[in-house]
């Protein structure tokens, strides 16, 4: 008696196109470095990075939040050699008023994700 041969069909998954955003890198996490009222009272200094990116030209939005009022400085990213570099910003005293400020960093990279960080508590004689 011989066997005849049988076969199995293969089922290959389609993808369809859908309108979901692009998944955001994992381990791409803006930093705030610095966040303090300099000791000579005219300025609030900011400084930052993003880690797990390296890239040149992305626009570091650094935002400072304070009882409904807010103010913002930005900075064009530079790569470094692991990171992202945000370098410093500073904005005047007087332009924030004195109390607790929170202060965030903001970054959007070249393929237009959004990455924020953690915020830290500056306070403004």
């Amino acid at each position: 008696m011989s066997q005849t041969p049988t076969t199995t069909p293969t089922v290959r998954p389609t993808t369809q196109p859908t309108n979901d955003p692009e998944p955001v890198p994992a381990g791409v996490e803006p930093v705030l470095v610095i966040a303090a009222a300099d000791e000579g009272g005219e300025t609030v200094s900011a400084s930052g990075y993003v880690a797990g990116l390296v890239e040149d030209g992305g626009a570091c939005h650094f935002v400072f939040e304070a009882n409904g009022k807010q103010a913002a400085a930005d900075s064009v990213g530079i790569p470094d050699v692991r990171t992202t570099s945000c370098g410093l910003v500073q904005v005047p005293i007087d332009g924030l008023g004195s109390g607790s400020w929170k202060i965030t960093l903001e970054y959007t990279a070249l393929d237009a994700n959004l990455y924020t960080s953690l915020s830290e508590t500056v306070t403004v004689p």
